[in-house]
């Protein structure tokens, strides 16, 4: 997989950060980071640097399809 196609992971696609597995879940504009594994209490996301850093997809404005997604957690089998 390449880094661009990293970048713009698939909804529903999944990815390791560490020792967690995460899925990329869709949603719209108005509810940006409410839900999202990485999420602060004010519902802003703090994702951008390790973004930059390759370790995980773009969420929002870099994305080529144009979505809005989230990460979520998921508990292994």
């Amino acid at each position: 997989m390449t880094r661009e196609e990293f970048e713009n992971l698939g909804i529903g696609e999944t990815f390791q950060l560490g020792c967690r597995k995460f899925v990329v879940v869709e949603t719209d504009d108005d509810t940006l980071c409410e839900g999202c594994f990485f999420a602060t209490v004010d519902n802003y996301c703090n994702c951008g640097d390790l973004q930059d850093d390759g370790y995980m997809p773009n969420c929002c404005d870099e994305r080529k399809d144009g979505k809005s997604v989230i990460f979520v957690e998921v508990e292994d089998d």
